[in-house]
């Protein structure tokens, strides 16, 4: 039994079959993108020539590509013969094309997928590299040498009162620095907010926080102008017990949406939804809406230390199997859509 063509096989097949029929110096497929509507050759068979004739290929009413080929000589026409052999060649070739079609799109998708997860890899790996770091070279001995001043502090207290208190005062300082960069090292892994209030109850606090005005001179007062932009949040009275993976990155995406939204889109509304049950599926539908300058005037870079970006949140909502885009609210404005499903998380079985 052989083997079955593979997808670029059988458009080579193709495109050298209408070439030799027809006795022509070139002939390609060209497949059309389903993202941008732009047509790229996947397969061709001949010399390239100047000047060419497109067919378009059609499956089941929706445009595929073209067959792309040249007349025998510069400036010769088809004949009627011709025409009428090219157009049932294009008929039967549709299906082939829309078949390969469909396996080149699958592994391109595996492709983006396994570079997607590349990525999440290489982030991860760097994340734990940076907490290893701070453990290791910063906290580590911080605690260390507190450990050495209190033993200090302590052979002094009977000799010298005084200096020993200032020991005492001195450690003091340092134990609530070191206490401020633990809760940091935590909530980078997972705001406490989450814990504290819930989804809901964190991200209408992130609101009220990105909704207080500066104080006077702030360096940011002219990217970020806070009291001229209303939220509106809209979510349910309740939430189900989310996994963590998924309760980490509805807020991760919400935030930073929101922040890039206050410092970039020059709105005067943002609008938050929360979706549960989501309208994709058992999941969680999330939105955030503004009125501002719009798609292509503005850019969703890392917002803050500690921020993620557009495409880590595409990422993060992708690891889950959701996603998020990014597309326009009407004339003006900007929606950031994202979907997390959650039938098939169990708590505690994805990292957060």
């Amino acid at each position: 039994m052989e083997n079955p063509l593979s997808p670029s096989d059988a458009l080579n097949v193709v495109t050298r079959t209408v070439r030799e029929a027809l006795k022509l110096p070139y002939a390609s497929i060209e497949l059309q993108q389903d993202d941008n509507g732009e047509s790229f050759a996947v397969a061709e068979d001949g010399a390239r020539q100047a000047e060419t004739v497109r067919f378009a290929l059609v499956h089941r009413g929706e445009p595929i590509g073209h067959l792309v080929v040249a007349p025998r000589s510069p400036g010769e026409p088809f004949s009627t013969s011709d025409r009428r052999l090219l157009d049932m060649m294009v008929r039967h070739a549709s299906a082939v094309v829309q078949s390969a079609k469909a396996s080149l799109d699958l592994k391109r998708a595996a492709a983006d997928l396994r570079e997607s997860r590349e990525r999440l890899v290489v982030a991860r790996e760097e994340e734990r590299r940076r907490l290893r770091s701070n453990l290791h070279d910063d906290l580590a001995p911080r605690l260390a040498a507190l450990a050495y001043t209190a033993s200090a502090a302590e052979s002094l207290l009977d000799s010298d009162p005084g200096k020993s208190k200032t020991i005492l005062v001195e450690l003091q300082s340092v134990i609530r620095s070191t206490v401020t960069d633990i809760r940091r090292l935590v909530h980078d892994l997972r705001p406490p907010a989450l814990d504290e209030l819930g989804l809901i109850g964190a991200i209408e606090e992130r609101i009220g926080d990105l909704s207080r005005p500066l104080p006077t001179g702030s360096s940011v007062d002219a990217a970020r102008k806070p009291s001229a932009l209303q939220f509106r949040l809209h979510a349910p009275n309740a939430l189900p017990a989310l996994p963590a993976a998924v309760e980490v990155a509805a807020f991760r995406i919400v935030t930073e949406a929101i922040v890039n939204v206050v410092r970039h889109a020059a709105a005067s509304s943002c609008e938050v939804r929360i979706l549960y049950p989501a309208p994709q599926g058992d999941g969680l539908a999330l939105e955030v809406i503004d009125d501002g300058r719009g798609i292509g005037e503005r850019s969703y870079p890392s917002a803050e230390p500690g921020g993620i970006g557009l495409p880590s949140m595409r990422e993060r909502a992708e690891e889950l199997g959701g996603f998020v885009r990014l597309e326009r609210a009407g004339p003006n404005g900007t929606r950031v859509k994202a979907y997390l499903p959650i039938a098939l998380h169990q708590e505690g079985s994805e990292p957060a």
